[in-house]
């Protein structure tokens, strides 16, 4: 089985069954379940990683995946041919989603946009929404296949600070990680 075969069912299987670290990150894994991880020591970073990334971003993803990677019992391979390769890309979109609002209702009542006629109203709403998602691949250090991924799909937060980001992207690691290795 090959994971990229299912990436899009996975993004959208961990936004509909909510697998969640927060209110707004949902995770999913798949792996190939002939792969023996436990043969798994040694990891290193695949040569060609998201280029396009901007620092610090690079630099939180790869620290929270290497963390969790070591917290497994895995280590760094230092000059040798690791037992695995380690990689990630992240993709962002803006979707808009549409809302039914009430403005009022017969008799008086008062709706919060103040209207008081004398009839029934509906208006519509649109609201933008900018969505990321965060895929770590695990490929067989000999083979080169894929042998896990994991992903997180959540609502991008501009406006956070860097230590905020930081954490929000560790927190994401670690959740998509809880599916590694797999049972």
């Amino acid at each position: 089985m090959k994971p990229y075969a299912h990436l899009a069912a996975i993004s959208l299987a961990a936004v509909l069954t909510g697998c969640v670290s927060g209110p707004d990150i949902a995770t999913a894994t798949d792996y190939d379940p002939s792969v023996d991880f436990t043969a798994y020591g040694t990891y290193a970073w695949v040569p060609d990683g998201d280029d396009l990334m901007e620092e610090p971003i690079d630099g939180f993803i790869r620290a929270a995946v290497e963390a969790e990677l070591e917290a497994r019992g895995l280590r760094l391979a230092q000059g040798a041919d690791p037992d695995m390769a380690v990689g990630y890309r992240v993709a962002t979109n803006t979707h808009t989603q549409e809302e039914f609002v009430g403005r009022g209702w017969s008799g008086g009542y008062r709706s919060v946009q103040g209207y008081s006629g004398g009839g029934a109203g509906v208006g519509m709403r649109e609201t933008e929404h900018a969505a990321g998602t965060l895929y770590v691949f695990l490929f067989d250090g000999g083979t080169k296949e894929a042998a896990w991924t994991g992903v997180a799909n959540g609502t991008l937060k501009p406006d956070l600070s860097t230590e905020d980001r930081q954490a929000r992207i560790t927190e994401a690691v670690r959740e998509i990680m809880k599916g590694y290795p797999p049972s």
